[in-house]
């Protein structure tokens, strides 16, 4: 079957006979998609002539015919109001996705659990349990008067009671019941046949299903054997889940991919969902110690002010 790429730019009006199959015609040519193809036909019987559009959903699949308006001598020309992918289906095809499970089902949170490390001699459990024992037997006592009673900092006082004990002064904890698009990992899996998810969790998840119920189309989801987001090789291959894009064995990447110029060369994105900021702040120069001189130093010409 022809693949014209040619199709997709510019629009194309093609006057056919009414004899004439649209199905034979196009035999062997692929329409993309996203093509503006339009066929006009007139009607055996009058003079009123028909506008039907007509795409492929992938190359070898049926041709897809859609009236989106016509013409008549009376009325002039009628087009429909509808945008193309309003109008237009992905006719049932089932379409493979990639994704990278994210955390929050195992850790309950969506940030990347960081390695403990080394465990400071002055956090450890001696000290954990007294600074406990302190807290309930004398609640109401001040973080001061109980770090100079056990001989610890107040610094390190209150990391265990942060980091280890997990309480904070005068903090109200709300718990609420998240629902699947609620959330904060963008994909997760849910159940599994085998190695295969058949249902997956998060809020590219429903953005999915609602697509499959707008486009009329089905997925079916697998992890890769390189869960990560890939990485561009020397020979110009890619790894992880933008080698699954870019080869082909997957139709759609679910994780959310932040945008670079080689990952845009490489595959094409859906719009953006938000939009981050990433801000450097930086603390002005301050003056640690003031005296006479710093109170007039704006006042002051190039040659100095005689020390004080």
């Amino acid at each position: 079957m022809a693949d014209l790429d040619a199709l997709t730019v510019g629009r194309w009006l093609l006057f056919v006979d009414i004899k004439w199959s649209l199905q034979d015609i196009f035999a062997n040519v692929n329409v993309p998609f996203d093509a503006d193809f339009t066929v006009a036909r007139q009607s055996p019987r009058s003079s009123e002539v028909f506008f039907t559009e007509v795409y492929r959903v992938r190359s070898g699949t049926r041709l897809q015919e859609q009236v989106a308006g016509n013409w008549s001598e009376t009325r002039g020309a009628t087009w429909t109001t509808m945008s193309v992918y309003q109008r237009r289906h992905l006719d049932g095809i089932v379409l493979k996705g990639v994704f990278k499970p994210e955390n929050f089902e195992v850790t309950g949170s969506a940030l990347k659990k960081k390695s403990p490390g080394k465990q400071r001699s002055v956090r450890n459990p001696e000290n954990i349990k007294a600074v406990r024992v302190a807290m309930i037997r004398s609640p109401k006592s001040s973080a001061r008067r109980h770090s100079i009673s056990l001989g610890l900092s107040n610094t390190s006082k209150r990391r265990i009671l942060h980091k280890d004990l997990h309480m904070r002064a005068n903090k109200i904890q709300v718990v609420q019941t998240l629902k699947d698009a609620d959330k904060p990992p963008y994909v997760s899996a849910g159940k599994n046949e085998g190695n295969e998810p058949i249902e997956i969790h998060g809020f590219c998840a429903e953005l999915i299903k609602m697509l499959q119920h707008r486009m009329n189309f089905k997925m079916k989801y697998y992890v890769p054997e390189e869960p990560t987001f890939g990485t561009r090789r020397e020979d110009g291959t890619w790894s992880g889940l933008m080698g699954e894009v870019t080869s082909g064995r997957a139709d759609i990447g679910l994780n959310l991919f932040m945008v670079t110029a080689k990952r845009a060369a490489a595959i094409e994105y859906f719009p953006p969902i938000f939009n981050t900021k990433m801000i450097l702040h930086i603390k002005l120069p301050g003056l640690e110690d003031s005296d006479m001189n710093d109170l007039v130093s704006e006042f002051t010409p190039d040659f100095g002010w005689p020390p004080w």
